[in-house]
């Protein structure tokens, strides 16, 4: 439960809606553990990735993948990611990762490496060190090893668990690749993992106490209808899919990996169109 709520977290603060309390709880999983250091490296370096890959083209700008619009992320964006996975990868600390991603402009100190009063204003250069793999080389090894598409795992977990699935998605769990897929049981939410290569259930379905009424009751599609629709717009293999609700209106994001690595599709959550 715990890579699953640093995982919300994350993308919380990728989609830039984290609130202070959820950038206080992203800091302290990065003080005590090493894994979601590496999980944010690996995420930084995907996007860095991408930024790279995608300049600015004639191609046309589609609302539904914001990070591979056509348009050049600023440069002092990208100057931020790249320092942020170079120093995280050698072991900086989760307070000065903390204080790298998480202060802003106006409130933001002094870097470490400003502060140093022996760094000089342009370092020496250094012998090039190889490129790392791009980041969404990680996700295509899971869909190689899972042997059921998203759709399937939903399929498989809403008949352990009736209700209506409304988050789902493929992760590595110390080694183990397993779909955990959230239904919604009236007052409930049960969360159901499975083996991705043979479909079983890890473990009985875990209740808790959480309604979802309002999503369910404004959701016209399924989350297996909307898998479809976006892998028909995006070509590739489904990683993760979940509704949630926007200004009072539901929304389905799912996403997929192609040959030009993660893409999120947004579609309309009553309507199934694109968005």
């Amino acid at each position: 439960m715990e890579t699953e709520r640093f995982e919300e977290l994350l993308k919380r603060w990728q989609d830039g809606e984290a609130s202070p309390s959820d950038l206080g709880e992203l800091e302290a999983f990065l003080r005590g553990d090493a894994r979601c250091r590496r999980e944010l490296v690996h995420s930084t370096l995907l996007e860095v990735q991408l930024c790279r890959r995608y300049p600015v083209s004639g191609e046309r700008v589609d609302s539904a993948t914001p990070r591979i619009a056509s348009r050049r992320p600023a440069p002092g964006r990208k100057r931020i990611l790249e320092v942020a996975a170079a120093l995280l990868v050698f072991g900086v600390s989760g307070v000065a990762a903390g204080r790298l991603f998480f202060s802003t402009p106006e409130t933001a100190g002094p870097s470490p490496a400003a502060a140093a009063p022996s760094a000089p204003a342009h370092p020496a250069p250094q012998e090039p060190t190889p490129a790392p793999a791009p980041a969404g080389n990680k996700y295509a090894r899971r869909l190689d090893r899972a042997m059921l598409t998203l759709s399937e795992a939903v399929d498989r977990a809403q008949a352990a668990a009736p209700g209506v699935a409304y988050r789902a998605v493929l992760k590595d769990e110390d080694g183990r690749i397993q779909f955990s897929v959230k239904v919604a049981q009236k007052s409930q939410v049960a969360d159901v993992d499975l083996d991705a290569r043979t479909g079983e259930l890890l473990e009985e379905p875990e209740v808790e106490n959480y309604d979802l009424s309002t999503l369910v009751g404004a959701t016209k599609i399924s989350l297996q209808q909307a898998i479809a629709a976006a892998l028909r717009y995006a070509p590739g293999r489904a990683l993760e899919a979940e509704f949630e609700l926007k200004s009072g209106k539901p929304q389905a994001e799912v996403k997929v990996l192609g040959d030009g690595g993660v893409r999120k599709v947004k579609l309309d959550g009553q309507t199934g169109e694109i968005r």
